[in-house]
C-alpha cells in the first residue's frame, strides 16, 4: 500500500558445476511514508529514507540507535515536509526532533551545536545533520533530516536556523 516500511535481507550461493561458489547477500530497504493527522504524533525513524507529513500538532521525530557503528545510528536521511518552525516557546504547535538518543557524551548543558548542525541540499532546503560523538574522532558529521519547507541559502542562514530550534526547544538534545 506505500504506507509501510521494513528491511528484508536474503543470503545466497551461487555454485558453479565446476564447484566453485561464491556467496553474496542482498539487502532491500523500503522506507516508510507517515501521514499524521491533527494530535501531537511521535514517530520513530527507520533504517530506511522515511518520508512524513505530520499535519497539524505538536509532532516529534525520534532517532533511536538502530546500528551503533553508523555515524547517523543507522537511521536513513528522511525528510519531513511540513516542519513547523516557530518562533515562540508557547506555540502549541512546535514540531521537534529528538536526536538524544544518538549523542554520545552529550550531556544536559552542553553545546548542542558540537553535536548538531544544519547544511543545505541541493536546491537549498535545509537538512540537519549530526556528529554522534561532537569533537571526538569516533563519529563523522553526516546528514539525518531534510526540512522541505525550510529554505537556507547563506551559511548565516542555517546557523540561524540552528539556534532558532536550539532556542525554542525543536531540537532535543
Amino acid at each position: 500500500n506505500g504506507l509501510g516500511g521494513g528491511r528484508e535481507y536474503f543470503d545466497y550461493e551461487i555454485i558453479s558445476p565446476t564447484g566453485e561458489s561464491d556467496k553474496a547477500a542482498i539487502e532491500f530497504s523500503v522506507a516508510k511514508v507517515i501521514q499524521g493527522n491533527e494530535f501531537n504524533n511521535l514517530v520513530e525513524s527507520s533504517a530506511s529514507n522515511d518520508i512524513y507529513t505530520l499535519s497539524s500538532g505538536s509532532d516529534t521525530v525520534i532517532f533511536d540507535v538502530l546500528d551503533l557503528s553508523h555515524n547517523n545510528g543507522g537511521n536513513g536521511i528522511d525528510t519531513w515536509t511540513d516542519f513547523h518552525l516557530t518562533t515562540s516557546l508557547t506555540d502549541e504547535n512546535a514540531d521537534k526532533i529528538d536526536v538524544s538518543s544518538l549523542l554520545v557524551g552529550y550531556e544536559q548543558g552542553d553545546d548542542l551545536k558540537e553535536f548538531v548542525s544544519i547544511g543545505k541540499t541541493a536546491d537549498g532546503k535545509a537538512i540537519v545533520q549530526i556528529d554522534r560523538d561532537g569533537k571526538a574522532d569516533e563519529f563523522q558529521k553526516t546528514d539525518l533530516l531534510v526540512l522541505e519547507n525550510q529554505t537556507v541559502d547563506t551559511q548565516q542562514a542555517q546557523l540561524d536556523l540552528l539556534n532558532q530550534l536550539i532556542a525554542n526547544q525543536q531540537l532535543i538534545g
